[in-house]
């Protein structure tokens, strides 16, 4: 009887479950950002970046980025596994605005995904944060400094995000891992640093690490930019090494 009860319970409950899933799918998602194997971001402008529009009679719409390239491609979706016709990717987190697809085995790499209505937003504020950021700023040693934002910062030679090196940076897990880094310094405009300082919260003498990190990043800047020209920027790295 009971076996019988959640055979019924099954039955009315797992199909909701995959209509509600297909029709969080379908809808524009816009790739937010792509990961290789090994957890690195792949360059904005190579072909792994594309947008897709699922629709309902079971087409997928790919824009190739940078290519103005359109593609229609059939899919298909079993639980949480994509079939993109000759692709297979897995879903492994799907709300209203966000979608991440893993490839397979033979292409791991990940795909970040915001649905095209949390997109319009996303610019908008990206844009309302630039015009407050090149009207806040400090004087420091006599010039002028900006604050460097997750939209607009200095970038870091040879590295697609400049988080890249600092993660790198730390490749013991054991002495490190859960500690708190934290970095402040300012990027001048010739991509010099200026007042370089760092902490890691978990070791009691983190001043050589701190140092040898500060001095590999030496001379591998890029400075940011404001209305187009090169400006002195502050910059605050924070985070947990995990």
């Amino acid at each position: 009887m009971f076996r019988f009860y959640y055979l019924i319970i099954f039955l009315v409950v797992f199909p909701h479950m995959c209509n509600a899933q297909n029709n969080d799918l379908l809808k524009n998602w816009v790739m937010n950002q792509a990961y290789d194997c090994e957890g690195n971001i792949l360059n904005r402008m190579a072909e792994t970046y594309w947008n897709v529009d699922f629709k309902s009679n079971g087409i997928a719409t790919l824009n190739i980025s940078g290519q103005n390239l359109k593609i229609e491609k059939e899919y298909t979706l079993i639980d949480t596994k994509l079939n993109l016709e000759f692709e297979e990717y897995i879903i492994t987190k799907i709300t209203k605005d966000t979608l991440i697809l893993k490839g397979n085995k033979k292409s791991c790499k990940k795909f970040l995904f915001i649905s095209h209505e949390a997109n319009v937003l996303n610019e908008k504020k990206k844009k309302d944060t630039l015009i407050k950021q090149s009207s806040k700023f400090f004087i420091h040693k006599g010039d002028t400094v900006y604050f460097a934002n997750s939209y607009n910062s200095p970038k870091m030679k040879k590295y697609p995000s400049y988080m890249e090196y600092f993660i790198k940076a730390f490749p013991n897990m054991n002495k490190t891992k859960g500690c708190i880094i934290l970095f402040q310094f300012i990027v001048l405009k010739n991509g010099q640093l200026l007042d370089a300082k760092g902490s890691i919260s978990c070791l009691e003498k983190s001043d050589k690490k701190v140092e040898q990190i500060i001095k590999n990043m030496a001379n591998k800047w890029e400075p940011m930019y404001i209305n187009g020209k090169p400006v002195n920027s502050l910059m605050r790295v924070r985070f947990r090494h995990n």
